[in-house]
């Protein structure tokens, strides 16, 4: 996994949904993301409430930074 200020790179599938489904107790950190939520589909009138969005997919990541890596 790799995260930036912008987004972040990670292999698992359906994150938000599993996120989500963990039992109550399991996940007080989401609270930002549930609000998050609410205020996306609020502010862009989309169909969809998702939070976290695919931008891009790969086989595989090579990952660089001013240095490289």
């Amino acid at each position: 996994m790799s995260v930036t200020t912008d987004g972040f790179i990670m292999d698992i599938q359906n994150l938000e949904i599993k996120l989500l489904n963990l039992p109550k107790e399991d996940r007080p950190f989401l609270t930002f993301l549930t609000k998050y939520r609410e205020l996306r589909f609020d502010l862009v009138n989309d169909s969809k409430d998702d939070a976290l969005v695919v931008k891009h997919e790969g086989k595989g990541v090579i990952s660089l930074t001013t240095r490289g890596s």
